[in-house]
């Protein structure tokens, strides 16, 4: 959340490498509550942290956090 170009990419760039390629993932909440929700909830294990941009709509929306209350 921010504005464009304040660093936010720059800033999980960073996160990604310091915590290494394979302690991490990029699955997003859209996947994880998608049809194959399963197998994206593996690709959590054993990971440090999940750096997933879950994008926001047109309207400014998470698209992601409207799946969730759908849940």
């Amino acid at each position: 959340i921010g504005p464009s170009g304040a660093g936010k990419s720059t800033f999980l760039d960073f996160l990604h490498e310091a915590l290494g390629h394979e302690n991490v993932s990029a699955v997003t909440l859209s996947q994880l509550l998608g049809p194959k929700g399963e197998y994206y909830v593996a690709e959590l294990h054993h990971k440090l942290a999940n750096l997933a941009d879950e994008g926001i709509a047109l309207d400014g929306s998470y698209k992601g956090i409207e799946l969730l209350k759908n849940v």
